[in-house]
């Protein structure tokens, strides 16, 4: 065969230029076989050639194909490729992981890629620490700890103080990816370019301060209140490191022209001179006095008792300025203008009018979480923490699917 095909240059050319597989090449070989054999081989071998053009024609057109069905093949490809990376700059610019080689803090949420706290009278800190007052090896890795109600306050601290970094820190370990199925009304803080999620090391994080010693001896583990005091604890050290304000997450923020306030649910100490000074005493005080068996004695109790011994008088209204360093007390109609007591006006459709006008002025309102939690809001009441909601945390509350 090898012979015949010498013997017709034109069909071995017609054969290489075809790229044709070994099929397709024998039956060109046959063909041409039967051209060499027949005795009028001229007229056999332009049938030949025929047919071989006929063949030519549909490998030209199976190769049109295959090239057809490659290029799409390409561009559904590039499609993937392109829309993956899409996908993951959405991810990495929504759910930002960067690992801070200080302090045991790691970055999980910024918009702008904003590192870790630093020093600022600026800052806003809330804190999730319920994972502090649990052994390390019963500790796992989920999404964030944090309610709708809870991003509401939140939200209206980001919304309020636009020039300031909130800071949401949160002591359990976080999986970021598990992030992207925290419920859509939560995710809304995520959309504030100054708001950043936290995550913190509980042991790192109080290393080489005055509490190491305290907290690593586990005295916390055997308090009987130890996510309340794990509460007070964090949020002086956190003070003490960085300076700023400290936010309990059941407050809404309606303004905040002054930062400054007794009460530890609400407190702004500067991150230097004596506003560093009475957080350093803080958690001296703290690290000496610990009481693990009373709930309030290790925050608003001990800051009352070290700011009453630093101001030099025996009553909290004979605090000053100029006697307490510059220190101010705000009237509780700052930030609670709605006392404990009158918790369910909140709820109450008959009081809204009532607190809405208490409220008016105020920086902030308590929202006495550890005793409203359980009770029910459906969304579009017309109560007055409904009202409040719609107004200062507008993106948390829009969605909210039926029950705030």
């Amino acid at each position: 065969m090898h012979n015949y095909l010498e013997s017709e240059p034109h069909i071995f050319k017609l054969s290489a230029e075809l790229q044709i597989n070994a099929r397709e090449s024998r039956t060109i070989r046959s063909l041409f076989a039967v051209s060499i054999r027949t005795k009028d081989s001229g007229t056999k071998t332009t049938r030949v050639v025929r047919d071989c053009h006929r063949l030519k024609v549909t490998i030209d057109l199976k190769k049109k194909k295959l090239m057809a069905f490659k290029k799409s093949r390409v561009v559904a490809c590039c499609f993937f490729t392109l829309w993956s990376l899409l996908l993951l700059l959405f991810y990495f610019n929504t759910y930002f992981i960067y690992t801070y080689d200080k302090g045991g803090m790691t970055l999980v949420h910024s918009l702008d890629n904003h590192g870790v706290p630093h020093k600022s009278n600026r800052n806003i800190f809330f804190l999730e620490t319920s994972c502090v007052a649990i052994s390390t090896d019963k500790v796992k890795a989920h999404g964030m700890r944090l309610d709708q109600r809870q991003a509401c306050t939140i939200e209206s601290a980001a919304r309020a103080n636009p020039g300031s970094h909130v800071y949401f820190l949160h002591t359990c370990p976080i999986d970021a990816a598990s992030m992207v199925d925290t419920n859509a009304a939560v995710r809304q803080i995520f959309t504030y370019s100054n708001v950043r999620v936290i995550n913190v090391d509980p042991v790192e994080f109080v290393a080489g301060t005055v509490l190491e010693g305290w907290f690593n001896s586990g005295k916390l583990l055997k308090s009987l209140f130890p996510v309340v005091h794990a509460s007070h604890v964090f949020r002086f050290l956190t003070l003490w490191k960085f300076g700023g304000l400290y936010l309990d997450m059941d407050y809404l923020i309606m303004s905040m022209k002054n930062n400054d306030s007794i009460n530890s649910a609400v407190l702004h100490l500067s991150p230097g001179g004596v506003g560093h000074e009475l957080a350093q005493e803080l958690l001296e005080e703290l690290a000496a006095t610990y009481v693990p068996n009373q709930r309030d004695s290790n925050g608003p109790q001990l800051l009352t008792k070290v700011l009453l011994r630093r101001c030099g008088v025996n009553k909290v209204t004979e605090m000053t300025p100029d006697k307490c360093g510059g220190f101010l007390s705000l009237h509780k109609s700052s930030f609670s203008p709605v006392s404990g007591k009158e918790w369910t006006w909140y709820f109450d459709e008959k009081m809204a009018d009532k607190v809405m006008k208490l409220v008016n002025g105020s920086h902030g309102v308590h929202l006495w979480s550890s005793k409203s939690y359980k009770r029910v809001l459906p969304v579009g009441s017309h109560v007055a923490y409904g009202l409040l909601a719609e107004i200062f945390c507008p993106r948390v509350y829009s969605k909210v699917r039926d029950i705030f």
